[in-house]
């Protein structure tokens, strides 16, 4: 896929400029979200958990996690861990430290890398650095890589796009270059070991990819040596995985997903970039595609498209990559005199078009604020624990027995975005009969019976303490706490109070009392 052949492109010292000016865009609407918390944004419980299970047993995969006592087979793919793991041991960060700043460096990290690949796929320095720009202000970019969770998804991303800047190259090149094809094999072979979804994301891609290669034949048998070598390098891992747990667990994390037509659905919608207010990337967006159908020029149109269908619970985030791209093919078709041409320095383009600088640096405040005004949505998951709910989780862990049963009622909605839920087990070590963190590698049949109950539980949010104790007799569970948090879960623009009626109708269950009742959250033990 190429630009326009007439068009003037850039000098690469204005090129890294414009990268840094993402770059310092992108690290404020990353790191902004932080500043209202001294947490993990949303969730990471589960994986703070299995990094200090990876790290107690000296870096040796352990059978199981210690997670919500559920033994959970340890199958999720580990590099993440040993990532977070070593900067643990190494540099003495904790492990909530790391589950902070490691993914906020992986996030900002998959800016330049978006650069280097879209200036290779739109053979054009001035795209990559467009498309870079794009990238770094689109929501959907960081919501989810930036959250503790982000220390799996996030690298896996960095290292998906990495690899895909090497399999276009690989495919546009006409010389037998197998180093560059073993380097793509070992990338890949770390993508999958960092997260599966990114690893399904790149294998996806680079089908889509090979139609536009310079030789088809070619180029596929390059691609066959970069995958024996990708399997290689899984398969130090998987077959160890396979040998003690079997094929079960993984099969089961695989089908817990959502289907291609929801995908579609959503992206049909034109809301998946997340952006409340000033959506002006996804309105690019679709020029581009215009554009790009008009032009004959289907790769990225495909690629987004490819995205959704075969991974769509994953495709809000990877899909913000071709839709950067996209972004940036309708900008150099329609506004190249902004642009620094070859040979021009920054400062020498901006003395010479004061208007045009004027107008992108307006854009640019514009989209960080909206970044920020969507952040602040009850939906977003850029909220952590304050320091309030978590003095009462450690409450919890120190002042209730070790074989305790919590029924922890947020009254959430979305099991994903429960931080409360997620992270009660990790910190108080004790179980949450309701998260569902971890049901993924149980089996579909106990994972859906978990989120069914996760729901039913949240539900009792709207009414009396007797519901959770009906609850709970229904599904059989041993609850014999409740936890039910104060304070804001979901942002500023949340309720302050989550769940009053169950606090508040302690006497309606003879023998209950509360325990602790203090600024982050109500203990109810139950008789």
């Amino acid at each position: 896929m190429t630009t326009d052949p007439d068009l003037d492109d850039t000098d690469s010292v204005a090129a890294w400029f414009g990268v840094g000016l993402a770059l310092f865009a992108g690290g404020i609407v990353r790191i902004l979200p932080m500043l209202s918390t001294d947490f993990p944004l949303n969730d990471g419980g589960l994986f703070g958990t299995m990094i200090q299970d990876l790290v107690d047993s000296h870096f040796r995969l352990p059978v199981s996690t210690t997670y919500n006592g559920l033994d959970i087979p340890f199958t999720y793919p580990p590099l993440g861990f040993y990532v977070a793991g070593i900067g643990h041991q190494v540099f003495g960060l904790q492990i909530i430290e790391t589950l902070r700043a490691v993914p906020l460096l992986f996030s900002l990290a998959a800016i330049p890398a978006v650069y280097w690949l879209a200036s290779g796929m739109l053979h054009s320095r001035s795209g990559g650095m467009l498309a870079a720009l794009a990238f770094a202000l689109l929501p959907r970019s960081y919501l989810v890589l930036i959250t503790g969770g982000g220390v799996t998804r996030g690298l896996g991303f960095l290292l998906a796009i990495i690899a895909l800047g090497l399999a276009w190259r690989l495919m546009q090149d006409r010389q037998p270059r197998w180093w560059a094809a073993g380097m793509l094999g070992l990338d890949g072979g770390l993508t999958a070991l960092a997260h599966p979804q990114a690893a399904v994301f790149l294998a996806t891609s680079i089908l889509v990819f090979l139609p536009w290669a310079v030789d088809v034949r070619v180029s596929a048998g390059r691609l066959v040596f970069s995958a024996l070598v990708g399997v290689a390098v899984l398969a130090a891992w998987l077959i160890p995985v396979i040998g003690t747990h079997g094929v079960e667990p993984l099969m089961s994390a695989i089908q817990s997903g959502q289907s291609g037509p929801e995908g579609l659905a959503q992206l049909v919608s034109l809301r998946f970039a997340e952006l409340v207010v000033f959506d002006v990337i996804t309105i690019a967006a679709l020029i581009g595609t215009i554009l790009a159908f008009r032009r004959r020029a289907f790769t990225l149109p495909i690629w987004l498209v490819a995205i959704w269908v075969v991974d769509s619970r994953a495709g809000f985030t990877f899909a913000m990559v071709p839709l950067a791209l996209l972004t940036a093919y309708a900008l150099l078709s329609l506004t190249p005199s902004w642009l620094p041409a070859a040979g021009s320095s920054p400062l020498s383009h901006v003395r010479k078009h004061p208007a045009g600088t004027a107008v992108m640096i307006a854009v640019l405040s514009a989209l960080v604020l909206a970044n920020f005004y969507s952040g602040l949505r009850t939906s977003s998951p850029l909220h952590g624990l304050d320091p309030d709910q978590q003095s009462a989780l450690v409450w919890a862990l120190d002042n209730t027995p070790d074989e305790a049963v919590f029924a922890v009622v947020t009254g959430g909605t979305f099991w994903e975005d429960d931080a409360v839920s997620e992270w009660f087990p990790a910190l108080t070590d004790r179980r949450s009969a309701a998260t569902v963190q971890g049901y993924e590698w149980l089996g579909l049949e106990a994972w859906h019976r978990q989120q069914t109950a996760y729901d039913e539980l949240q539900g009792c949010a709207r009414d009396v303490l007797p519901c959770v104790v009906a609850w709970a007799e229904k599904y059989e569970l041993p609850v014999t706490h409740v936890f039910v948090p104060k304070g804001y879960l979901h942002g500023p623009n949340g309720a302050l109070d989550c769940c009053p009626a169950p606090r508040h109708s302690v006497e309606l269950v003879p023998g209950a009392r509360a325990v602790y009742d203090g600024p982050g959250a109500t203990v109810i033990e139950l008789p």
